[in-house]
């Protein structure tokens, strides 16, 4: 994945609604939006695993220097978004 040709900057804290929808529609494109869109399942298989992998590794690439933070081992992908949702309400 070259972020060069992807139309998305790292999310600074401003318009996360746009950041946001090309998040979604990238997550759309690689197939793994079940991770963000549903809660984790009680038995977690390896493809959850791998799907939760690529999108976490991804909103970590596509996150500025100071809401890295957010990104710690203990949250899932789909906790990570609602943190930064919180945080720009």
């Amino acid at each position: 994945m070259e972020k060069a040709k992807r139309n998305i900057n790292p999310f600074d804290g401003e318009k996360y609604s746009v950041w946001k929808s090309r998040i979604r529609a990238l997550f759309a494109v690689l197939d793994v939006s079940k991770v963000i869109d549903n809660e984790m399942p009680d038995v977690v298989d390896d493809a959850w695993k791998k799907a939760e992998k690529c999108v976490k590794s991804t909103l970590i690439v596509y996150l500025s220097d100071s809401f890295l933070n957010f990104a710690t081992n203990d949250n899932s992908a789909r906790q990570l978004l609602m943190l930064l949702l919180q945080t720009v309400r």
